[in-house]
């Protein structure tokens, strides 16, 4: 039984959309603190939110096998070193009125 090359690309595909879409609501979560008079609401909805998009892919990877899984974890690796390459490390103040 060896090693379905596809079933890792099509893991690493998965995982690099979901780690993309969750590495960017945690940083405009973390963005719009700021401004917000409730944070601590902000950021436990944005947590749930990322959990509800993140956990149901883990488990489909997991019930699609090994490769599958592997694949994902390392898409959602690369997808973190991507954001955190691409978004920019500090926020511009914003102006008050």
């Amino acid at each position: 039984m060896g090693l379905d090359p596809m079933l890792v690309l099509a893991g690493l595909a998965g995982g690099a959309v979901v780690g993309a879409a969750y590495f960017a609501a945690l940083w405009r979560s973390v963005r719009d603190l700021a401004g917000d008079t409730r944070p601590e609401r902000r950021l436990l909805l944005g947590a749930l939110a990322r959990f509800a998009c993140v956990l149901p892919a883990i488990y489909l990877a997991t019930r699609a096998g090994p490769e599958v899984l592997a694949g994902g974890i390392a898409g959602l690796l690369i997808a973190r070193t991507l954001t955190v390459r691409w978004l920019p490390r500090r926020v511009p103040a914003k102006a008050s009125d």
